[in-house]
Formats: structure tokens, sequence, C-alpha cells
């Protein structure tokens, strides 16, 4: 809180007759007052925008809440003399104490004169609230009886505010959480202080995160992945993980940003921000910044337009001539941008609008223009007659990808095989290494667009319907959250791609994955540009909110080539990212739509349970397994193809083993169940962990100590077990093999659940431990008895 003393002169007094409510309020009692005076308020804010307040009859001091800020009046009621006092009104943004200084007062109707001084301060340790502290010597004089006088100050600014008299006051809309690294994000880093900043954010929360190098790209920079993780609730690889990543196309910045962001905001909520900080604790983030630091440095350090620097930084000879990146662009006019060129022809397709000069207007096809488009500022430096034709790369890391890949000559940037790329290889085996995954978001730009696979058209059958609702569901929720985003589908709304990187971790990994392309034209103005067409929204954007920073005015030019030409037009700043006055917003944003895609991965919980006992110390136990969230715990991609470990439910005896945790090969662990395969162990039976031994009597568990036995003396051993269909089936699905688990070829689906049974000679506790590759392990003990 702040405790300066501000002075503040005040205005002209404006007398009027009060209303019939205050007459009546202020003969009753305090409590009375209070309510009527709050009524009041509430009356004043409808009627004139403006909170009011008024103080108890006789009474000097009021309590005001802090947590208000806007314009406040103060009205004191009449003294015992029958004459006004003296009341305040104020502007309060964000101070703790006011101080309105002793001024000349006049009123209106009888030009009467006086002086009045008021204070409105927060005592030391009062937080919530302020106190409005008014001198009863300082009497306002006015010749018409019971007239209300109102005294209008113009305060700089105070934080106590008021409003306590109304049951639910006005708070800060979100407080701000300051962190312990002060990063900025109306601004854009560049390869070097994006690194800057992951290192410092790593050093700082060395708890939470990670920070490691996975591989180098092709000029030897580090590919840098944050883990964020609470090891105090587990190892990452034992909960459902999110894999962010952008930048994979080296101009497309501000996904960089937003992963930064996300890292950033996530440490400084954690213990202050409830949602957060469970998200945190529950689930597991691994975020790379950047796909192609190559392109990103390139795109920062050297000329550039807006949509150059897509590629890595591999040297590639794109006009066949055996030379390689040996004519990219040319600064003509020696401003720093790379522009664009116009060259004057009769017979040319644009003529320069009429309105707007900058603009160039495309004919009808029966009408003869003035200009033609020459591409973005460059000369022949190769002597071939063209312009730019072979600048530094020219391959495409998001056609790389194994699923659905294509070689070049069907799809452009493809590369020789899939993972032929440093950076795409060194990706694939860490997403491949991690099968925890269970979600996956992707940053490029632009176009405002949530999109999901397939990338081709002949691949619609790969998605089955169950898997869409959920796709559905997550997206249409984005929709709202990023106001001008559209959700689409790759192939049928933007074009088709080949080896695209959702399209492997969605179609080859049964991963949920979407992409969302950053910044949308449509924002310059949400939806009020009125008339306006597209160019002149642009170029009024650049005028009258970027004070045309981003636009170079035409010059003329003396071509090699072509001759007289024009140089100028937006530079690499004015499309494709956001101005940098809304790149927090747009961060927060798609930042907030992960959060959700994270929350929607799956969540497994137990529900009900029905014990019975069939016959003496023989039991049946019917347990519920559900998943709370949308994302199921085996996609039905992956159940159809295959693709990675089955879930399965265990029951041993309470303390007898490990319960057939994950092992390091992402089946199950070392009890004697599924290997690398997915199978059955090499024995067939039950481990360690305390399950049926060969002779079907009671194992002893991992450390030598006898399972639990109840006080029948005989540890519970399963006899049976399956899946039923409903609580009270008398049939059931049964286990083959290893009664003591039961395996979920296709998981949890999405809010969905399954009812597992067990026949259980014995008595004691056991414990029912369900496992799954992207949902986690959660484990109950059950007493067996009758309910």
């Amino acid at each position: 809180m702040v405790n300066d003393i501000l002075s503040a002169r005040m205005g002209d007094v404006v007398t009027r007759r009060p209303p019939l409510w205050h007459r009546f309020s202020t003969g009753v009692s305090a409590l009375w007052h209070r309510f009527s005076t709050g009524v009041s308020a509430m009356w004043h804010r409808f009627s004139t925008g403006e909170p009011e307040l008024r103080n108890q009859p006789g009474q000097s001091d009021l309590q005001l809440p802090a947590s208000v800020s806007g314009l406040i009046q103060c009205s004191l009621p009449q003294g015992a003399d029958g004459e006004p006092r003296a009341s305040a009104r104020a502007d309060a943004p964000s101070l703790s104490r006011l101080q309105v200084s002793p001024c000349l007062v006049r009123s209106r109707d009888s030009g009467a004169k006086f002086e009045t001084s008021s204070r409105i301060e927060t005592p030391r340790g009062l937080k919530p609230a302020a106190r409005l502290m008014s001198s009863a010597a300082s009497a306002a004089r006015d010749t018409r009886s019971g007239a209300r006088v109102a005294v209008r100050t113009m305060a700089i600014a105070m934080t106590a505010a008021l409003l306590t008299l109304l049951p639910a006051s006005t708070a800060l809309a979100q407080p701000d959480n300051p962190g312990k690294v002060d990063l900025k994000f109306n601004r854009f880093y560049d390869f070097p202080e994006l690194e800057s900043a992951l290192k410092e954010l790593a050093v700082a929360y060395p708890k939470l995160l990670t920070l490691e190098s996975i591989g180098r790209s092709t000029e030897g920079r580090d590919m840098w992945m944050m883990t964020i993780n609470n090891p105090d609730t587990g190892p990452d690889r034992d909960k459902p993980a999110i894999y962010i990543d952008a930048n994979v196309h080296g101009n497309e910045v501000q996904g960089s940003e937003v992963c930064l962001y996300t890292i950033w905001y996530l440490m400084k909520s954690y213990g202050v921000v409830e949602k957060l900080t469970k998200a945190v604790d529950e689930r597991a983030f691994y975020i790379l910044p950047s796909v192609n630091p190559d392109g990103r440095a390139h795109w920062f350090d050297d000329l550039n337009t807006s949509s150059s620097s897509r590629s890595g930084k591999e040297p590639r000879d794109n006009d066949y001539d055996g030379l390689y990146d040996e004519d990219g662009y040319d600064d003509l006019d020696g401003d720093g941008y790379v522009t664009t060129m116009w060259r004057p022809d009769p017979h040319g397709r644009f003529r320069r609008s009429q309105k707007d000069p900058r603009i160039f207007e495309r004919v009808g096809p029966d009408e003869k223009g003035e200009w033609d488009f020459a591409g973005s500022e460059g000369i022949d430096n190769d002597g071939d007659g063209r312009v730019n034709e072979d600048g530094p790369g020219g391959y495409d890391m998001n056609r790389n990808w194994p699923s659905d890949w294509q070689p070049e000559y069907i799809q452009y940037g493809g590369g020789e095989y899939p993972f032929s790329q440093p950076e795409t290889a060194c990706i694939g085996a860490f997403i491949l290494d991690h099968p925890n995954i269970a979600a996956v978001q992707s940053y490029h730009n632009s176009g405002g667009m949530i999109l999901r696979g397939p990338g081709a058209n002949y691949r619609e059958n790969v998605y089955p319907r169950s898997d869409v609702s959920v796709y559905d569901e997550i997206a249409r929720t984005g929709e709202r959250l990023l106001p001008f985003y559209r959700y689409l589908i790759i192939h049928k709304d933007l074009y088709t791609v080949h080896g695209g990187f959702v399209n492997w971790t969605a179609e080859g990994l049964g991963i949920f994955s979407f992409t969302n392309e950053l910044w949308d034209d449509a924002q310059y103005y949400y939806g009020k540009e009125g008339d306006w067409d597209r160019q002149t929204q642009s170029m009024k954007f650049h005028d009258l909110l970027q004070f045309g920073q981003t636009f170079v005015d035409y010059k003329p030019f003396d071509h090699p080539t072509y001759g007289p030409i024009l140089i100028g037009g937006p530079n690499k700043y004015a499309s494709r990212v956001p101005p940098l006055f809304m790149l927090e917003e747009l961060c927060h944003r798609n930042f907030a739509f992960t959060m959700y895609h994270a929350d929607q991965m799956p969540r497994p919980a137990f529900g009900r349970t029905w014990i019975k006992e069939i016959s003496p110390s023989v039991w049946s136990l019917t347990v519920e397994l559900r998943n709370e969230a949308a994302i199921p715990t085996i996609s039905a991609i992956a159940a159809q193809k295959g693709i990675g470990a089955r879930d399965y439910v265990t029951l041993t005896p309470a303390g007898g083993g490990t319960g057939g945790g994950a092992g390091a090969d992402g089946g199950a662990g070392a009890d004697g169940g599924a290997g690398a395969d997915g199978g059955a162990g090499a024995d067939g039976g039950a481990g360690a962990d305390g399950g049926a031994g060969a002779d079907g009597g009671a194992r002893a568990d991992a450390g030598g100590q006898p399972a639990k036995a109840g006080a029948g003396g005989a540890a519970p051993t399963v006899l049976a077990s399956g899946t039923v269909r409903e609580w009270y089936d008398t049939t059931m699905e049964l286990t083959k093999k290893q009664p003591e688990r039961i395996w979920l070829d296709r998981g949890l689906g999405s809010r969905d659940g399954v009812l597992c049974r067990w026949i259980i000679a014995g008595d004691g506790d056991v414990e029912v431990s369900y496992w799954s590759q992207k949902g986690g392990r959660i484990a109950r003990t059950i007493t067996l008895t009758n309910e």
C-alpha cells in the first residue's frame, strides 16, 4: 500500500434538495442507515455510473474498501444546527491516502463561501479498507435549509475506494502475481534472448523446472526442452503430459513467446492460483519453444520479409544450378528492410488507388493496369536472369514427419526421408521416449485457426467418430477462448499437407493434437472496421495504431534488371506477427487454451465399489473406474492400430508388492505382466507382487514379507476376474490368464467408465491399482467385508 498523501483542489459546490430516502435515513439507527445508504449507492451507481458514499449521522469516520477504484462521492449529513456539512468527490485509481486540502467552496444558489478539510486514508495494518475522516469543525454554510452540498474534487489517485456498504463490492479483475523472473511480453525475443530467459527461469525455479538440450540444429544451436513437473507428486513420466512446441517455421516467431509465457505464468502462479497449482502438481509439461532455432535467428538477424526464413539453414540448391543459397534478398535502398518492388507496365495487372496511392489495386480481367509486382527487394546475384530464387535453406520441417510422408516430387520440402533433419530427429526421439504424452499443441502463424488433421482427404477415415467428438469439444471451447480463431480441418479448410507434425502425433501415435495459427488481421479492429476493405484496414492500422512504423514509403530506384521501379511497402513486422501492444493478450489466450487442453487429458478415478460375500470367505468385488476428462486414456486410433501399451487393473493383497506398476519399457512391471510387446510375461504367472503363485496360494512380496491375511488366516487370492456391463450382471467377460490383472484394451473412454469384478478367496485388505500409459496410476485399499 502507498502511504503518500496527495492534495487536491475542490471545485464548485452543487446544491440540491436531498431525496426522500436520505431525509428518512438520517433519523434512524446506524444499522438502518448503513442498509439504506447501501441501496442509495446502488441507485446512484446505476443512474450516474459513479459510486456514492455517506457517513453515518454524527460520525466523521467511515470505512471504505481498498479494492474498488473509480469516481467517489462522499456526502456528510446536516449538522446539529441544520446546516449541511461538506462532502468530497474524488477519482481513486491507485493510492492509499487522499488529502483534500482546505479550499474555497461556492454555493451555486447563494454564492456563500466556506472552507473544509477531509482525508481518506488507509491506517497502517488495515489493508482491505480505507477511512474517511472529516473535520466536524469545517461546517458548510448555505442559506437553503436542508440542502445537500456535494464538494467535487479532482483527486489524482487513491488505492482505497468504497462500497463496503454493498454486499458484493467490485474487486480487482485479476491480481498480479509477481514472479522471480521479470519477463515482458510486449516484445519479441531473438534466439539468444530466448535461450537466456529459459536458463533464468530454470535457475529461479529449480524444483519445478528442468531445462535440457535434446539435440542440436543444423548450425549447432541447442534444442532447448523445458520440463515442468512437481517431483513431490511423482515423476513426470508417471503423469499425463502435454507436449507444446513452436517456431517450426523460422518466421513464425510469436509461438516461442507463447511457450515462454506458458512457463513463466505457470511458475509465478504456482502456490498462488489454485487451478494452475493443481495443473503443475497433476500433469507434466514438455515445452520446446523453438523447433527451428536457426530459422529464428536468421529471421531476426538478417534481411527477411514476414514470410521468409521459413526453412532451416541447411544449404539447398533451389534453382538447380549447382550453387547453394547464392541468390537471396538484397536491401537495395539501405533502409534495413526488405520491402516490395513495383515496376511500371502499361499492360500491368495493378493500378494505384485514388484514395490511397500506397495501395496497389488489382484491375479487372478486361482492364489494363499501370503496374506489375516485381517481388521482394533483390537483384540477380547469380546472373541467371531471375531474382531471389535461391535464398538460404529451402525445405520444410513440417513435412518431414512419418505419417503420410511423401517425397519431394509430391510434397515440396519433405526431405530425403522422415526425420532426415537433425531437429525433427531429436524431437521424434524425445516424443517416442515419453509415451505418457497425451496431448500435443504446436504453434504456427498466422490466420487465426485451431487446426486438426488429417492433412489429406484420403485419410479422413483414419479419425474414428469418438475421437472426432473429443477434438470438436476441445476446439469449440477454444473458439470461445480465442476470438477470431476458427476451428478447421487442415486438408479441407486450408491445404493438403503430407508428413505434417500433428498428423504424425495424431495419426501415428494416437495423441490428440492441435496446431494453432496465431494472429489474424480480423483482430485489428475487433469487427468494427465498418466499410473498410482489407487493404484499407491494414493501412489504417499502420497509420493510426502503429504510427507508420511498419510501413516504408515508396521511393524510386533504378534496378539493374527491371529499370526504373518503386521500392517500399510493409516491412517484416507488418503482417503475420501481432503488433507488440497486442502480443501479451495473444500469449495469454493461447496459454489458456493449452491449459484447457491439458486439463482434458485423462483423469482416472475410482467410483463405487460393491462387495458381496458369495460363501464363507469367498467374495465378489466389483469396482467402478472412471475417466473424468474428455480425452480417453487410449484414443480410438491407438486402440484400432494397437499403438502403445494397454491399460490394466490389478488386485493384490494390501501391502503385497508393487501392484504391477509400469516397467521401463512402458508395459507392465517385473511381476510377470506385459513386456515390450504388451503380451504376458515369460512365466505367465503372477510375480513378486503378492498375487497367486503356481500352487494357487499366497506369494510373498518383493521384500520377502507375507501378504496380509484377515482374521480367517488366509490371504486374499483371486480365483477369477473380468469386466461386467452392469452392476448386477451375473456373467462377466473373463480374464483368460492371470486373473489378478484385468486388461483394458480400449482404456477408459471420454468421461466414461468400466466395471471390473474379481472373485476372491480369503479375508483381509486388498489393493486395487489401475495403470495407464497416458492416464497415470491410481490405487485404493479395500477391506473385504459385507457392506
